[in-house]
C-alpha cells in the first residue's frame, strides 16, 4: 500500500469555480425553500 492515490481527473480552476457556483445555487434553493411557507402561514391566519 505504499502506492499513492492519483484521481483520474486535475482540479483546475474552470472546475473550481463551478463547485462554488453549484453551492451558491444550491443555498439560494434552501434558503428559497425555507422562506416560502411564511408568507403562506401569514395569509391563511389572516383569514
Amino acid at each position: 500500500m505504499n502506492e499513492i492515490y492519483q484521481p483520474p481527473f486535475t482540479m483546475t480552476e474552470i472546475i473550481t469555480n463551478l463547485i462554488v457556483e453549484i453551492g451558491e445555487y444550491v443555498g439560494m434553493i434552501a434558503t428559497y425553500d425555507a422562506m416560502r411557507p411564511n408568507p403562506v402561514l401569514r395569509r391563511e391566519s389572516r383569514i
